[in-house]
């Protein structure tokens, strides 16, 4: 899905239940539930559906489960709109 840059900002009533998601979709990540962590991403994904990071972790996730196809058109998506994330990320 192509990410809207120009899209105005989410309300906090949008953003910040789909932040919790996404902290959660972290902490899934970094405890090895790759699958789960997707899965609470893509949650995120649909109240923020033009941010760039969770498209970015939702990328992470995909080739952390080896769904490199998948995973690269996400990255793709983040790409076109902006830079990546760098090492310190």
């Amino acid at each position: 899905l192509p990410i809207q840059s120009e899209a105005p900002p989410p309300s906090a009533e949008q953003a910040n239940p789909a932040l919790a998601t996404f902290d959660q979709a972290r902490e899934a990540f970094q405890g090895g539930d790759y699958p789960g962590a997707l899965k609470l991403v893509e949650q995120a994904l649909k109240a923020l559906p033009n941010d760039a990071t969770l498209h970015e972790f939702r990328a992470l996730c995909l080739f952390a489960m080896k769904r490199y196809d998948p995973a690269a058109a996400s990255l793709y998506a983040v790409l076109s709109v902006g830079p990546g994330w760098d090492w310190t990320t």
